[in-house]
């Protein structure tokens, strides 16, 4: 024992300093398990704070996504169901003017076949091998008036029937019509202005002599229902062709183009009276 406390007097400085030693590893140690718990702590907690930020974020441009997409949605839908709208009521008039249009020429053809078997009944009774030559001869050329309406009739039916299937989606339907991107690059690409300009004699001296002091919806009416009626006298042989050309080169039916010019000479013949 007195060995012991002998060694310890005599080496206390050098065993006080590992002591010292000890206890300050110790100390670090302890110290830095803490500084690392602590930081531990904080990295959790700002990566939680982090993850709820983000969270409330994404949750919040999600609410304003689908809120602007229901928007967007609903605006689209309310677009096409008015433009549908449109749709139907022009078609709906069309239908009714093509159908009145129909019901005369019916009346005119049952007035032509009235007459014809009128001509026989009198040729039966008469005895006159010349006159029934004549009146054989008026017959015949009834007959051939008959059978050219009985040609246009079913041209017009079948013109119809187009226009019901294949409505050419050249011009806006919001109201006046005008043409919308693709009809006006058919309408750069069939020169149509020039052309319009080329025979506008003729186009205004029509449309003085049968639309002079109508309305502009009547004026606008008459231009679309009668361009293809008219389009011999409205444009030269050259003038048709090309446009034929043309349709045959985009692969469309030539009736879709006319609405094009149809637009544009509404518009001239505005602008030359003082309409628009």
């Amino acid at each position: 024992m007195d060995s012991i406390v002998g060694y310890f007097l005599e080496n206390w400085p050098a065993l006080t300093l590992v002591s010292v030693f000890f206890i300050a590893l110790i100390f670090v140690l302890v110290r830095g398990m803490l500084f690392l718990s602590k930081f531990k702590t904080d990295q959790i907690q700002m990566f939680s704070e982090f993850k709820t930020d983000q969270t409330q974020v994404f949750s919040e441009f999600k609410a304003e996504q689908t809120q602007a997409f229901s928007e967007f949605k609903a605006e689209q839908t309310q677009a096409f169901s008015e433009f549908k709208a449109e749709q139907a009521q022009v078609f709906s008039t069309f239908k009714t003017e093509q159908g009145q249009v129909i019901n005369e020429i019916k009346i005119e053809q049952a007035k032509l076949s009235t007459e014809v078997r009128h001509i026989h009944k009198l040729l039966e009774k008469l005895p006159c091998e010349e006159r029934r030559k004549e009146n054989q001869a008026s017959i015949n050329q009834l007959r051939e008036e008959h059978n050219k309406m009985k040609i246009e009739l079913s041209g017009m039916k079948d013109m119809i029937e187009f226009l019901k299937n294949v409505i050419p989606p050249l011009a806006n339907s919001q109201s006046p019509l005008s043409l919308n991107d693709e009809g006006k690059e058919h309408a750069q690409g069939l020169d149509a202005e020039k052309i319009i300009d080329k025979n506008w004699e003729k186009i205004y001296n029509d449309l003085e002599e049968n639309v002079a002091g109508k309305s502009r919806y009547d004026i606008q009416q008459y231009i679309i229902d009668n361009f293809h009626v008219k389009l011999g006298n409205f444009l030269e042989k050259e003038d048709i062709d090309n446009m034929k050309e043309y349709a045959f080169v985009k692969g469309k039916n030539v009736y879709t183009f006319f609405i094009i010019y149809a637009l544009i000479i509404r518009d001239k013949y505005f602008k030359q009276k003082g309409m628009l």
